[in-house]
């Protein structure tokens, strides 16, 4: 199986391709009639695309139903950005409306803002937060000292991975992802300590879970 995009069913076409397109600056790979789009999100990458709704309801049996309106978000597409701030303010003068200002989110370890494309679908631009050191590419721990890093074969530093989880070249605990994420959320109560959050173990689950998938211990190529 090779994953091909995330494809939004819209309403009105047109003016969903031009928002994302005139407004959001995305390059369109394909264009055709007024039916379906595809996006360039990266080199050699078309991962978002739009497709005309009432083409796609009568193959899924779905051409009575209306489209929902008016509940929560089920999806949200993400866009990395070098700075929120100025993206943020590069859109409004745009004339772009966002439905909130930028955010410091430090239990995600990000700085997000958020608005709404022509049919109400939820997009996020975001920017990771600085941290005070580096993170510890095993565990997610933020190192502020020397005396926190790893230690390489021959005992030199190593800065990517924290003393908890490296030391003498090799990993100290031969552990899966799934088991290092238990492992944080023992320390929840501290964590939303230093972050000002107040999440619970069930909220915490899934945003610990994305995070420690983008560490280099864990990430998959």
């Amino acid at each position: 199986m090779k994953f091909s995009n995330v494809r939004l069913l819209v309403k009105d076409y047109r003016k969903c391709f031009n928002f994302y397109t005139e407004q959001l600056g995305l390059e369109a790979a394909w264009d055709v009639g007024d039916c379906y789009a595809s996006f360039k999100v990266a080199d050699g990458i078309e991962g978002l695309a739009l497709f005309t709704s009432d083409y796609m309801a009568p193959a899924v049996g779905n051409a009575d139903k209306v489209q929902p309106t008016g509940y929560r978000e089920k999806s949200m597409i993400s866009f990395e950005v070098e700075n929120v701030d100025e993206t943020y303010q590069a859109f409004q003068a745009k004339g772009l409306q966002f439905i909130n200002e930028p955010t410091d989110m430090p239990g995600w370890g990000m700085r997000v803002v958020h608005l709404y494309d022509p049919e109400e679908n939820l997009i996020e631009f975001y920017s990771p937060l600085k941290a005070d050191g580096p993170i510890c590419q095993s565990c997610g721990m933020n190192m502020k000292s020397a005396e926190e890093f790893g230690t390489n074969a021959d005992g030199t530093p190593n800065e990517e991975y924290c003393h908890y989880c490296y030391q003498n070249g090799a990993f100290t605990r031969n552990v899966t992802m799934d088991e290092m994420l238990e492992t944080n959320l023992k320390y929840l109560d501290h964590w939303n300590a230093e972050t000002g959050n107040n999440f619970t173990v069930d909220e915490a689950r899934p945003i610990l879970c994305e995070f420690l998938s983008s560490l280099k211990r864990w990430k998959k190529d």
